[in-house]
């Protein structure tokens, strides 16, 4: 393989690695050494080209700005964060930028429509991204239910959560994993203050309806839930499947349960898109500036 095509290879090496931060975010990868390595010897591979040539110099500089940008993000960006908060909580991110998690109503969690609010940014929506300096912003939906509860005689009892990021919230975000026969599960708790009762519950997926019951997966998500009381007991008839919408009685209470999505908040580190756009600009112009060049002494020695 000749130095050029070495060179060539190499740079394309680091437009690749670097861009991957920006079209792949939140990689461990890239806070690596391997990660620093591969894009410092790409760099250092078409500076020595460049220099022993003396070619494509305009070039070399947007492929080095292109590279450092994705060392820099690498080397000195923090690690990936996800951040799971409540309805109506704040977060602040990167750099100061300000996050507001949606209250939201059943319908809501069950369309997955929740949008997060970036404080002078607008809404952040799913699957949505917003930049701050060298971090990306990235929403995505999670699994979530929407409690509501009623005692015997029909009247609503509050849900709190005691463990929880809200204490006074009826949205299940299931952010632990418990085994259950075998099987790991997403679990969350709750709590109904008026009856000293706790519940523990298990989202299942479709396919983990499936597996236990033996039937074709069902079209949604399911809540297994067990009530215990005060002294912290499994109540009489305390274990139910709360299936989409559908009121359920299990341990004395009618538990309802609206399952569906509902947006966590992605922090990860990136090059900034401007400077990554520039060295592009640059380099692709570089290769112009030389090509014209060489088609211009081309021309000169009467060859072309």
């Amino acid at each position: 393989m000749s130095e050029a095509a070495l060179a060539a290879i190499a740079a394309l090496a680091v437009a690749v690695l670097t861009f991957a931060q920006d079209a792949v975010p939140g990689l461990t990868f890239y806070h690596t050494w391997q990660y620093a390595l591969a894009v410092a010897v790409g760099i250092g591979l078409v500076v020595r080209h460049t220099l022993r040539r003396r070619r494509y110099r305009v070039a070399m500089l947007g492929v080095a700005a292109i590279g450092l940008a994705g060392l820099y993000a690498g080397l000195t960006g923090a690690d990936t964060e996800l951040l799971t908060r409540g309805p109506g909580q704040v977060v602040h991110a990167a750099k100061g930028a300000v996050v507001r998690f949606p209250i939201v109503d059943g319908a809501q969690v069950r369309t997955g429509s929740a949008t997060l609010d970036v404080t002078g940014r607008g809404a952040l929506r799913p699957g949505g991204r917003r930049y701050v300096g060298t971090s990306i912003l990235l929403s995505q939906m999670h699994p979530a239910a929407y409690i509501e509860a009623y005692d015997a005689d029909g009247r609503h009892l509050t849900v709190t959560q005691p463990q929880g990021t809200a204490f006074l919230s009826p949205l299940l975000l299931f952010p632990a994993r418990a085994h259950l026969r075998e099987r790991v599960y997403a679990i969350d708790l709750f709590a109904l203050p008026a009856l000293s009762q706790s519940v523990q519950a298990f989202y299942f997926t479709p396919a983990d309806i499936a597996a236990v019951q033996h039937i074709p997966p069902p079209r949604d998500a399911a809540v297994l839930v067990a009530v215990t009381g005060s002294g912290h007991a499994l109540l009489p008839h305390g274990i139910a499947f709360l299936r989409q919408g559908a009121a359920t009685e299990v341990g004395g209470v009618r538990l309802t349960a609206t399952i569906g999505r509902y947006p966590v908040l992605v922090v990860a580190s990136a090059p900034w898109p401007p400077l990554l756009a520039g060295g592009t600009l640059i380099a692709l112009a570089g290769l112009a500036i030389r090509r014209r060049k060489e088609r211009a002494a081309l021309t000169v020695d009467g060859t072309a």
